[in-house]
């Protein structure tokens, strides 16, 4: 989804406002995240529409990226809706509800999401609270979700650095589409060395990786959130002289 910003919507925009309607744009996910045992858990929520009509059935998504999802449980509420299925897991249906909110030309009125995330075995309780507005309106809008379709490395293995002087890396290609043409920000996670540069093409420093199969995942982000990911691994041989 692209918004364009002209001279046109601003005049609408300043007009609109000086009647006391407010124009409301589609917001971008949030990532929460909580305290104490809680505090390395990133929780977001995201759905394909950003706009729908009253009655209408919409799905959200909790988005955690790079973030393993087992072991915790999923709470789901909904305020002007109703959570219809997927009461604890990643994904729900809710059900928009008719109150209005008046005030805005292109928003009847919003339904409030909010979800909660629990560790099941943490050895302190701890919680993370994320929350996401739909908007309600006459018209129904939609932002569909990138995906990762392939990611592929230079080098299937590698033979470990043999002094601090030793440079190794491989060249890392990710080919991702998304339905609207969104500009892509492109997330990186390994398991050992670092990602340098920024992008569909960047270099994985592996200078200081031990001998051993590591691990790379990359992810993309439209502005609705992590969606897609996808993995490839190379092998670090022992130091070879």
């Amino acid at each position: 989804m692209t918004v364009r910003t002209n001279i046109c919507l601003v005049i609408f925009f300043l007009a609109m406002s000086t009647y006391g309607q407010n124009l409301v744009l589609p917001g971008m996910p949030v990532l929460s995240s909580g305290a104490g045992a809680c505090s390395e858990i990133k929780v977001g929520i995201s759905s394909q529409r950003w706009r729908v009509r009253k009655g209408d059935t919409f799905e959200v998504r909790a988005f955690l990226p790079f973030q393993e999802t087992k072991g915790l449980r999923f709470t789901w509420a909904a305020q002007n809706g109703k959570v219809v299925s997927g009461q604890g897991s990643l994904r729900a249906e809710i059900k928009a509800g008719s109150k209005r909110t008046p005030g805005y030309v292109n928003a009847s009125g919003f339904v409030l999401v909010e979800l909660i995330v629990e560790p099941m075995d943490a050895s302190t309780p701890c919680t993370i609270r994320s929350e996401f507005t739909m908007m309600v309106g006459k018209i129904r809008e939609s932002n569909f979700f990138s995906e990762v379709k392939s990611v592929t490395l230079s080098e299937s293995q590698i033979a470990a650095a043999c002094s601090e002087a030793d440079n190794r890396s491989v060249r890392v290609e990710t080919v991702a589409s998304d339905p609207e043409n969104d500009p892509l920000l492109y997330s990186y996670a390994v398991s050992t060395g670092r990602i340098i540069g920024n992008g569909a093409k960047v270099i994985w420093d592996l200078s200081n990786a031990e001998p051993g199969l590591q691990r790379l995942l990359v992810g993309t982000d439209d502005g609705n959130g992590i969606h897609s990911v996808k993995s490839a691994t190379v092998k670090v041989l022992p130091c070879a002289n």
